[in-house]
């Protein structure tokens, strides 16, 4: 088995089940060094994944609100498509496209006389 840990970094090479356990008593025994940073980037993961679900909210509520032709979604979703122009290449390609749909006047008709 061999450990080489410098800067707080692990590099472990696997050699089978007796030395993984081995491994995982040497780990356990040198403090609470994974512990802590498996506490750190869990938190960083659920936050991360937490702003995301949180800033993609609009987006899902303008989606619904286009399935039933919604005249708020339409126009929620113009704004969705203008705060999501910075988010090259995808986001530019998705906001023009959602502009030259939502903004053709046989669609707003469609969405005005739908709702």
């Amino acid at each position: 088995m061999k450990i080489n840990q410098s800067n707080s970094c692990f590099v472990i090479v696997y050699k089978g089940e007796k030395q993984w356990k081995d491994t995982q008593k040497l780990l356990a025994s040198s403090g609470s060094f994974m512990e802590d940073w498996g506490f750190y980037l869990r938190t960083v993961a659920v936050a991360g994944g937490g702003l995301i679900a949180f800033l993609s909210l609009p987006e899902v509520i303008a989606g619904f609100a286009l399935l039933k032709f919604k005249e708020w979604g339409r126009i929620l979703s113009l704004i969705v498509a203008a705060l999501n122009v910075i988010w090259f290449p995808f986001g530019t390609a998705l906001s023009i496209y959602t502009f030259v749909i939502l903004l053709n006047t046989e669609t707003a008709t469609l969405f005005k006389t739908k709702s």
